[in-house]
């Protein structure tokens, strides 16, 4: 069996486990691949409107990715993987502004491009957050500003006006001062590779060790089948 590849996207709790040597522990055989690269090596840059949704159209190499709830639901239904429904795990998010902005109320965000991961969490909890306070036609969303590490970046260097973010970004934002205008939630799960052996007895190590981490996080999986294994 090759090694079990494994896309953190963001969660923590992976980390922890490789460093407390969790997975070593249970026998899991893995590595970790950023699959949120551009083509220039980037981090989380990937074009105007190209969001997780998009990353699973063309293929992961990984045997066990995470993103979304609606992301996973829709790119299982068409076949880029299947949906794990034991692992979910839900972040705390919101849409952030610089200190010195003048945004103090939700509605103040009328008509204000706030950046966010196209076909991803952020544009749909955005939509629902703000909703309560905006008509449809008074919310801007603005898809060009990369996914969740490049949004931070960008609100930090002050190029955008505002940016929805959720679990370690917000936690750094908030550490800077940046000022929170309203909470949303970033609900996860997650896909994995639609093979058979591999499968089940691999990826019940990762969940093993993952449901036994004392700093887990909620979060969903999908397994791609474009990921073959070699065999032996």
């Amino acid at each position: 069996m090759g090694k079990f590849v494994i896309a953190p996207h963001m969660r923590l709790h992976e980390w922890v486990a490789r460093d407390k040597g969790y997975f070593n522990r249970v026998g899991l055989d893995y590595e970790f691949s950023d699959q949120l690269r551009s083509g220039d090596g980037k981090l989380h840059d990937l074009g105007d409107k190209v969001g997780a949704y998009q990353t699973f159209e063309r293929g992961r190499s990984s045997n066990i990715n995470c993103a979304c709830h609606w992301t996973i639901n829709v790119a299982a239904s068409v076949g880029h993987g299947k949906l794990y429904p034991h692992a979910y795990s839900v972040a705390p998010a919101a849409v952030l502004v610089p200190p010195e902005s003048q945004i103090t109320h939700p509605a103040q965000l009328a008509g204000v491009p706030i950046s966010v991961g196209y076909q991803s969490g952020s544009h749909y909890s955005t939509i629902q957050a703000l909703e309560q306070y905006l008509g449809s036609e008074e919310i801007k969303l603005s898809f060009a500003d990369g996914l969740l590490f490049r949004r931070m970046e960008k609100l930090i260097d002050r190029q955008v006006p505002a940016a929805s973010v959720f679990s370690g970004p917000y936690y750094f934002l908030e550490q800077l001062g940046f000022r929170k205008v309203i909470d949303s939630v970033h609900g996860r799960t997650l896909r994995k590779v639609s093979e058979a052996a591999l499968k089940i007895e691999t990826s019940r190590c990762h969940n093993v060790v993952m449901s036994r981490s004392p700093s887990r996080q909620t979060f969903w999986p999908v397994i791609s089948p474009r990921r073959r294994l070699p065999s032996g």
